[in-house]
Parts: structure tokens; sequence; C-alpha cells
């Protein structure tokens, strides 16, 4: 009996920039099982001379943060 192996999952990262400081930012919205929803992966690469630092970040509320953040500025009294 052979065993099911997982499917393979190809994730596209988009860029979106670099900060002043030299740190590259790239985004991906994946399918995470576990917590049964969409979430939003950004993954920071930094180059400083020889040595590459990463961090992989996400969140599944990104479109509420935003929405919240940028309310008080495009509401009209």
């Amino acid at each position: 009996m052979t065993a099911k192996s997982a499917p393979t999952i190809w994730v596209i990262f988009g860029f979106v920039g670099e900060t002043d400081n030299n740190v590259s930012l790239h985004t991906a919205v994946v399918n995470s099982p576990s917590l049964k929803r969409n979430i939003m992966i950004v993954y920071l690469i930094r180059r400083r001379n020889d040595k590459i630092s990463t961090a992989l970040l996400f969140s599944t509320d990104i479109h509420r943060f935003y929405k919240a953040r940028f309310q008080p500025e495009c509401s009209v009294p």
C-alpha cells in the first residue's frame, strides 16, 4: 500500500517595493488549512554586504486593518 503524497502547491510572490534601508517586500495570498481561511504572507528580504536576512510575516485581517487605518482619512464629516 502506498501513501498518498500531498499535492505540490506553488506560491507566486508579487514584488511590492523596496524600503529606504534596502529591504525588499514580496506578498502573496495563500489558503491556510489549519486557520480555515486565506492569509496574506509578506516576505521581507534584507541584503547587507554578503549577508541576507529574511522574515516571513502573515495576517488574516489585512483588509480589515487597512480599512480601519484609512477610515478617518477618507470619511466626510
